[in-house]
């Protein structure tokens, strides 16, 4: 399907426009469910002929929908900051496609003759062993309207000023084109000019300029002050931005003169509400959705950004350019960096020393030696003291998990947990532990534990602050000061500093025991750092839980039984976000029939609705994410059923059939139990006739069962019976997020202690 070519990119009002691209649209997503089976079975899944598909589908994914045999170009895109690329394959009709078009709308901006080009890079971009990026591809397609092309950087990206200055010289008066990425030109070229006093002279040139604002906004700097600098420096006036990416290269958005980003006869663009897709009304701000009809190769047509904008108007603006324009207002807030130029500052920017210091949160750095026994009065006081004042702040009642751990500090908690131990303990002396970022409060039960067990204790939190985080280190530093627990202050350090090997061997070189959480990747790497000659590791890496619900029983709840019981689930699961470890992500159903059980999983998950609707407030990001992780896990597992309710705030994936046998992975398509990924809200569910039919091949990165309508420890048995989960934990709906000194199968309290002998 080619575009028309002898179309004027911006003459079509939006309203003649709309069903003519929703019909090519639509015939363009059908040709790429035929030819791209992962598409395919997305759409199946969302039982959808066009799903939106995020962005970061291209980072993980290989999509094309034509024999790969045709494939002529591979784009590597920008990227973003500590994040897998985007792979784009075009054929030759695709990339022939992109090219016209992006002339076209290049043409209507710039007219028809071919100027003399300045490129504010490096010539080292375009080398033939440089990987095609998103960077590359548009110098390129930029360059389409140069009749000439000068580098304005070395190889060291220093200015190299007497080509500037000849290039402004040889072309004075005339028209010029200006070419670069946003941050590159402001730290390579406008800066260095004005630093150095020198004004060239491009008062009749224009400037083109994109990949994106986010390391722009960082620095304080507004586009009025962007455009400022460059007419101060080189008497620039006509700044132009545009808007557009490695996924949809082509269809780019261009700026008019009025500020105003512009769709063309080959895009759309709409602005959507995070809580459930629908489309904002003009004005409002919402995530951006771009269409395009140019990815023929590939399944980039409908694409879920990972930018906020607004929708300005349609067919009005000053410029006298028809359609729908728009402006863009950012990245959605914690989302990676993306953009040709925001990236590549992320990739060079150098460390300086602040970024290394280490910060004391609470404690002291100045530790105690020696070893003391566990359980001691003292200690129990502290916590005691700890507890009363966390359950009784209104400042801590925002953070649940902050409550939570206050209950689990009440004394007679920790005299129960005292009586496991009968015979007299003393601490092995200093325990490291690199606490994980996604769990807020988890290093303060890690805390709470070492002490119990007489040690003393280093806790390396993330770099990154958390309300929750800072707030109990507050109230735990303010505790310690205190005299009467001046002795646990010199055992107690909890600090924050950037992740640093150099740091934590230093660390790691005093410590007789490390407790390591975090991803497999991050477990393995803090392992693999030297330690101590005598020390031990306790390592907590990737772990992830399920949920056992027996439909019977629900459906003998009343309305408010069954509320109640939901109400323990989003305990166990959106309190945490699901980022904790023991949050289930998968629900199993036993029932006597599917058709029974239908009726009660609605009910369910309606009742948990209704329930998160009213207590969970995320932001756009995790929304987006949680959306992208389904996305692309429907992506890899064909037969998948995707079910929302209260609009993107509860995701259900019903998992096929197959995956109730042993799962081979040359006869079954499909990743592995853990591989299972869900944040936020998303959970896999998967119907059974009876126990007798969960899944034998769970894994062994199985860590907690939640269930309900059946005895926890008979579960227990029954699972440890019939597999090897050694280290299994189940516990009722509710019960989830309850921290034990033994985790993961791992006596804390033993290891980190040993027996009086008297």
């Amino acid at each position: 399907m080619k575009p028309l070519y002898n179309d004027k990119p911006f003459s079509q009002m939006q309203s003649e426009k709309t069903m003519r691209f929703k019909n090519q649209l639509s015939a363009l997503s059908e040709q790429h469910r035929q030819g791209c089976i992962p598409y395919r079975n997305l759409c199946k899944a969302f039982s959808s002929d066009i799903p939106l598909l995020p962005v970061s589908a291209f980072r993980d994914h290989e999509l094309f929908s034509v024999p790969k045999n045709t494939i002529v170009r591979e784009v590597i895109s920008s990227g973003t900051s500590g994040q897998q690329p985007s792979r784009i394959f075009l054929d030759s009709e695709a990339a022939e496609s992109q090219q016209q078009v992006l002339y076209l709308i290049l043409q209507d901006f710039l007219g028809g003759k071919r100027l003399p080009m300045l490129i504010i890079d490096t010539r080292r971009t375009i080398s033939p062993t440089a990987d095609f990026s998103a960077r590359r591809a548009g110098i390129a397609g930029f360059a389409l309207f140069s009749s000439s092309r000068t580098w304005a950087l070395h190889e060291d990206l220093t200015l190299d000023i007497e080509t500037i200055l000849r290039f402004a010289e040889e072309h004075r008066g005339q028209k010029t084109l200006l070419f670069g990425f946003t941050y590159m030109i402001r730290q390579y070229f406008t800066l260095p000019l004005l630093n150095a006093g020198l004004h060239p002279d491009f008062s009749h040139s224009v400037l083109i300029h994109g990949g994106g604002w986010k390391r722009m906004t960082d620095l304080s700097v507004s586009p009025e002050q962007f455009k400022s600098e460059l007419e101060q420096a080189a008497g620039i006036r006509q700044v132009f931005n545009y808007y557009g990416m490695a996924e949809q290269l082509g269809s780019i958005f261009m700026e008019c003169k009025y500020g105003h980003l512009h769709t063309s006869q080959w895009s759309d663009i709409q602005a959507l509400h995070p809580v459930d897709f629908s489309e904002c009304l003009q004005g409002e701000q919402g995530i951006l959705t771009v269409s395009s009809l140019l990815p023929t190769s590939y399944p980039g047509h409908r694409i879920l950004t990972e930018d906020q904008g607004r929708i300005l108007g349609e067919d009005d603006c000053p410029c006298g350019r028809k359609g729908r324009y728009f402006a863009i207002d950012g990245r959605v807030p914690h989302a990676e960096i993306r953009g040709c130029s925001d990236t590549f500052f992320a990739a060079t920017a150098p460390i300086s020393s602040k970024d290394q210091k280490i910060i004391c949160m609470a404690g002291s750095m100045t530790q105690s030696e020696g070893t003391n026994k566990s359980f001691q009065e003292h200690t129990l006081n502290c916590l005691e003291t700890l507890s009363s004042d966390l359950m009784h702040d209104p400042s801590c009642r925002a953070f649940p998990d902050i409550i939570q751990f206050g209950f689990w500090l009440r004394r007679a908690h920790l005299e129960q947990l005292q009586s496991r131990y009968p015979e007299q303990r003393r601490g092995i002396g200093h325990v490291l532990i690199s606490a994980p970022s996604n769990m807020p409060v988890l290093f303060a039960y890690n805390w709470a534990v070492v002490l119990l067990a007489g040690c003393t204790v280093t806790i390396r939190i993330s770099e990154y602050p958390h309300p929750a985080t800072d707030l109990l280190c507050k109230k735990i530093n303010a505790l310690l000061q205190l005299p009467n627990y001046a002795d646990l202050y010199r055992r107690t350090a909890i600090i924050r500093f950037p992740r640093s090997d150099r740091i934590f061997r230093k660390l790691s070189a005093t410590a007789d025991a490390r407790l390591l959480w975090g991803g497999d990747k991050t477990v393995r790497k803090l392992h693999g750092i030297p330690a101590k000659a005598d020390s031990f590791d306790l390592m907590f890496p990737d772990r992830y839980s399920i949920c056992i619900l027996s439909a019977e029983s629900i459906d003998s709840l009343t309305d408010e039984e069954l509320y109640q019981l939901c109400c323990r689930f989003y305990q166990d699961t959106y309190d945490a976000d699901q980022n904790a470890c023991s949050s289930p992500i998968i629900v199993f159903w036993t029932g006597e029939s599917p058709e029974y059980v239908q009726n009660i999983r609605w009910r369910w998950w309606q009742t948990l609705a209704a329930i998160v609707q009213k207590r969970y407030h995320p932001d756009d990001y995790s929304i987006l994410s949680k959306y992208s992780l389904l996305v692309r896990q429907a992506l890899d597992i064909p037969g998948l059923s995707v079910r929302f309710y209260a609009g993107n705030l509860v995701m259900t994936a019903e998992l096929p059939p197959q995956w109730t046998i042993d799962i081979s992975p040359s006869l079954i398509p499909c990743v592995p139990w853990e591989m299972l990924e869900a944040r936020c809200g998303l959970f896999f569910e998967m119907v059974l006739s009876s126990l007798a039919f969960l899944p034998a091949n769970l894994g062994d990165k199985l860590q907690t069962v939640t269930v309900y309508g059946f005895e926890p420890h008979k579960m227990q048995g029954l699972l440890q019976r019939s597999r090897t989960y050694d280290a299994l934990r189940v516990v009722s709906v509710g019960e989830a997020l309850i921290f034990d000194p033994v985790w993961d199968g791992k006596d804390l309290i033993c290891k980190l202690s040993q027996p009086i002998v008297t």
